[in-house]
C-alpha cells in the first residue's frame, strides 16, 4: 500500500532523531506494522532557525497521522491524541472549559484560569514551587511560594498595596503603601516598625534585650528625651551640663562650686 488518504493514528516509538530535525519515529497499526522505521516531522505552532516551540510526544504516545499528498512513505505528525490509557490532566469537568493547562510528563505545569472573577495563572513545579499571578478584581497580587512554606507576597488590592516576605518559622518582612511603613518581624513578635505616618521608629522586644554596640553613638532628641525603666545603670562617667532631680543616691559625692544642697 503506498498511498493513505486521509489521516491515521499512530504511536510513537522513538524521539532520538538522528538528523536532529525534530522527528519522531512512528508505528501505524492501521499498516500492520509496515513502515515501523518511519521517521515523521512534527508539525508544531511555529518553527525556524533555532527557534519556535517545541512540544514533543513521549515513546508510547499515541499521535495523528497525515501524508504528504497521500504517500505512506512521507508521513507528518499533525497532532497529539489522548484515549482510554492515557487520560488529559485536567478531571474536574467543572473546570475543563475555563482552565487551560500544559502539564509534562515529570508534572511542572501551567495553568490559564479564565474563571469569570477568579482569572489567574499559576505555574507550579514537580515539587510544588509556585508563582501565582492573580487577575481577581480588587484583590490582585503575585505570589511566590515554595513547597518548604516560604512565601514573597505582591499586593495590588487598593488600599492594602505591598510587599511582603515569610518564612516557614513565621518570620515576615513587610513593605506596605497605605500607610507608608516597613515592619520586620520574627517569629517571637520581637519588631522593628519604620513609619512615615505617623513618623517614626519603633523597635519592640517584649520578652529579649536590646543591644547597640559600636565605638560612639550620638542620641538628639530635639523636644524631649524619655527614658523609662525601673532602674537605669550608666558605667563610667556620666558628664551633663544640667541635672534636675528630686533626690540623688549615691555612695560618694563630690560638691561643686555654686551647689546650694536644695537650699
Amino acid at each position: 500500500m503506498s498511498k493513505i488518504p486521509g489521516v491515521v493514528t499512530g504511536v510513537v516509538k522513538s524521539v532520538e532523531d538522528p538528523d536532529q530535525q525534530g522527528r519522531v519515529q512512528i508505528s501505524l497499526p492501521y499498516l500492520g506494522g509496515q513502515n515501523d522505521s518511519t521517521w515523521a516531522p512534527v508539525a508544531t505552532l511555529m518553527t525556524g532557525g533555532g527557534r519556535g516551540s517545541w512540544f514533543m510526544p513521549e515513546v508510547g504516545d499515541e499521535v495523528l497521522v497525515a501524508f504528504n499528498q497521500e504517500d505512506v512513505q512521507h508521513p507528518y505528525i499533525i497532532g497529539f491524541l489522548w484515549n482510554g490509557q492515557d487520560k488529559p490532566p485536567v478531571k474536574n469537568p467543572d473546570i475543563s472549559t475555563k482552565v487551560r493547562r500544559i502539564r509534562t510528563v515529570s508534572g511542572h505545569q501551567i495553568d490559564f484560569d479564565d474563571i469569570d472573577g477568579e482569572e489567574k495563572i499559576t505555574i507550579t513545579t514537580k515539587g510544588g514551587h509556585k508563582i501565582l499571578m492573580d487577575d481577581t478584581p480588587g484583590s490582585g497580587n503575585v505570589t511566590i511560594s515554595t513547597n518548604g512554606g516560604h512565601k514573597i507576597n505582591m499586593d495590588d488590592t487598593p488600599g492594602a498595596t505591598g510587599v511582603s516576605i515569610n518564612t516557614t518559622g513565621s518570620q515576615e518582612i513587610k513593605l506596605q503603601d497605605l500607610p507608608p511603613s516597613v515592619t520586620i518581624q520574627t517569629t517571637a513578635q520581637n519588631q522593628i516598625i519604620v513609619s512615615d505616618v505617623p513618623p517614626g521608629i519603633t523597635i519592640n522586644a517584649p520578652t529579649g534585650i536590646l543591644d547597640v554596640t559600636c565605638m560612639m553613638a550620638n542620641v538628639t532628641a530635639n523636644s524631649a528625651l524619655n527614658v523609662n525603666a525601673p532602674i537605669t545603670i550608666f558605667e563610667g562617667v556620666v558628664q551633663a551640663q544640667t541635672v534636675i532631680a528630686t533626690a540623688v543616691v549615691a555612695s560618694a559625692y563630690t560638691p561643686a562650686p555654686g551647689d546650694t544642697f536644695g537650699l
